[in-house]
């Protein structure tokens, strides 16, 4: 059996976003030390395809009734895609542009709109799909095409599912428990 290159890369990937994530929230410093002093700052990532555009405003919808806002919420959209074990997909025309697409359709939906605008909501193309560690593929392609910092902490979603509003509530509540029982005080 030949070795598993994907999968490795896919561990690769995880692991230098959790070392990016503690290099930027001042672990090292042992800075935190309360839920109310806890840095929250997450982005959210998902990937679509578009035949799924008519649906997806439902997922980011639910990302953007949060109890914590996500700092922003990336949605990747690979012009070609191979999903559900059917023939590759191709856009309808090379002529669209599947960002301008993606967002023409939010745009439709009043809730969702000025996050659309503000730049909340991120849509971007990526070369190929790579199933759904395209959404990681994407976050790296953001990190490393930019010296800001976009998030402490990333979170990776399905572009089907509406999540529930306290999930970045619970999430922080969490991680502040994690970091307040490992930080020496």
């Amino acid at each position: 059996m030949a070795p598993c290159v994907f999968g490795w890369w896919r561990i690769l990937a995880v692991l230098w976003l959790l070392v990016a994530s503690l290099s930027t929230n001042g672990l090292a410093d042992g800075v935190m030390s309360s839920e109310d002093e806890f840095p929250f700052n997450v982005s959210v990532a998902l990937t679509t395809i578009p035949p799924r555009f008519s649906s997806v405003h439902h997922t980011i919808r639910s990302w953007l009734v949060q109890e914590h806002l996500p700092r922003h919420v990336y949605v990747f959209v690979p012009p070609h895609y191979r999903r559900f074990k059917r023939k590759s997909g191709h856009h309808r025309s090379p002529t669209i542009d599947l960002e301008q697409e993606l967002k023409e359709h939010l745009l439709e939906h009043a809730d969702i709109q000025p996050f659309v605008e503000s730049g909340v909501v991120r849509i971007i193309s990526v070369e190929r799909d790579l199933g759904p560690i395209t959404r990681i593929a994407g976050i790296l392609s953001v990190v490393s095409k930019s010296s800001v910092n976009h998030a402490d902490y990333w979170l990776v979603c399905d572009d089907d599912v509406s999540y529930d509003p306290s999930v970045l509530a619970t999430y922080r509540l969490k991680m502040s428990q994690l970091y307040d029982s490992h930080i020496p005080r």
